[in-house]
């Protein structure tokens, strides 16, 4: 009898410490959101050199989610695309999903308005304005000045459209940025960053510049397969979105969300982590190039 008893306290002993021994690594705990203010370009371009030397006095805000659990954490930017808003769930979800993951992200405004075909020059401007770790009121400056912040573990980049062209873009006012993820970007975006350290997804009925030959150029890869080519050394490349692989059965510009670009639900399969341009999928893909 006492034997029994004691086996059975022991064995009630051990599961309530491997409980407690793996609770750190456990993700019940959802990310914490807080909202903060930077200064994006005020779309002046009467200055002097506006693209290289913009004028970054308008007040935006930006998202920002963190780990609810204490500690020191790489950071994301995550930037919308045109006419996108920081709170549509295609972005918000993103950005969770990088807390979930062990990053300080934030997901930014930057004055998104623009004229169809979008002029480069001022897109440069914005990303100058977003990314310049020399600049006080940047959205990099403001998110690694907080305290569970360490950008010295990294720093990655991810956005939609005319955002993806902002990721792209980060790179050229800090090499810090160590990777970039993008969605519905094409290849007019000049790319500096090591194209290894690039990963694309687009859409089956978003052509647009998007082909695999596209996709190949921006990545520096030479794929036949139509539908994927990831680098097997480290995971980058470009990934196209099948019809069939999304809710509305139309891979399009907007294919995370359910219903096109004006939707406001989000496609369930884009956190889905199964499916490997999902947003989980992208973000652990992301984690290989930080230190945690």
């Amino acid at each position: 009898m006492h034997i029994c008893r004691i086996r059975v306290i022991l064995t009630a002993t051990l599961i309530v410490a491997a409980a407690l021994t793996s609770a750190p690594e456990a993700s019940a705990a959802e990310p914490v959101k807080t909202t903060i203010s930077h200064r994006a370009w005020n779309g002046n371009q009467s200055t002097p050199d506006w693209v290289n030397n913009p004028t970054c006095s308008r007040s935006l805000n930006a998202d920002v989610w963190e780990p609810a659990v204490s500690g020191k954490y790489p950071v994301a930017i995550v930037t919308v695309g045109t006419f996108g808003s920081i709170t549509a769930p295609a972005y918000q979800e993103l950005a969770k999903e990088f807390g979930r993951q062990g990053f300080v992200a934030a997901v930014a405004d930057y004055n998104t308005f623009e004229n169809i075909p979008i002029d480069i020059n001022r897109v440069r401007a914005k990303a100058n304005c977003t990314y310049n770790p020399s600049r006080s009121e940047s959205v990099l400056t403001k998110v690694c000045a907080r305290a569970k912040a360490d950008c010295t573990k990294g720093i990655v980049t991810s956005g939609h459209s005319q955002g993806g062209a902002m990721a792209l873009f980060g790179y050229n006012y800090t090499s810090r940025i160590a990777a970039a993820h993008v969605w519905g970007t094409g290849k007019d975006v000049p790319i500096t960053m090591p194209r290894d350290r690039i990963r694309v997804i687009a859409g089956e009925t978003d052509r647009e510049n998007k082909t695999p030959a596209d996709l190949n150029s921006m990545t520096g890869l030479n794929c036949t397969d139509q539908w994927e080519c990831f680098l097997g050394s480290n995971g980058s490349g470009w990934r196209r979105v099948r019809n069939t692989e999304v809710q509305d059965r139309d891979a399009d510009h907007c294919f995370t969300n359910n219903g096109g670009c004006l939707a406001s639900a989000l496609d369930v399969n884009t956190l889905n982590a199964s499916r490997n341009w999902s947003y989980p999928a992208n973000v652990t893909w992301l984690k290989r190039f930080v230190t945690r």
